[in-house]
């Protein structure tokens, strides 16, 4: 699907909102990210990301760049809380590869942040501080209310 032309907002540059961004840039859209933090910052925690996640980063152009802050577990070991003896085992490595085509890698959510924000920058979208986004997400919160209202009743 081609968006040639057409202006769209994507609310958040998180993950969801900068691999949107992403996507939509690729198929021609004019995008503009609102994000109500005023830098990308040190938020969250660690995430695994499976060989679909990968696949799709792939997809997006940015697998190797993820790929270069990441790191990819050999394997998962599950192990009883309370003894810690392992009770099962999930290989992945070159397992991953072979049997799903893509990695499984374990990245800081902070470092996938700039990965994808770096994407979008080069992909020409811009990401709108927090001042002019809380009145645009207000807006936009109005705006979805009096559909549901108006669909619901």
């Amino acid at each position: 699907m081609h968006l040639k032309g057409r202006e769209i907002a994507v609310v958040g540059g998180g993950i969801g909102g900068l691999t949107a961004s992403i996507a939509l840039a690729r198929r021609g859209a004019r995008v503009t990210v609102h994000e109500r933090a005023p830098a990308f910052g040190e938020v969250g925690a660690g995430l695994q990301l499976s060989a679909n996640v990968m696949r799709v980063l792939r997809a997006l152009g940015v697998e190797q760049a993820v790929l270069a802050r990441a790191t990819q577990p050999g394997e998962v070991r599950l192990r009883d809380g309370l003894s810690g003896r392992v009770v099962a085992r999930v290989p992945l490595g070159e397992f991953a590869r072979a049997r799903w085509g893509a990695p499984h890698a374990v990245i800081h959510r902070a470092d996938l942040v700039v990965v994808l924000a770096e994407a979008a920058y080069k992909s020409f979208v811009p990401v709108m501080p927090s001042a002019q986004t809380m009145g645009m997400i207000g807006a936009l919160a109005l705006a979805a209310n009096l559909v549901c209202f108006t669909l619901l009743y």
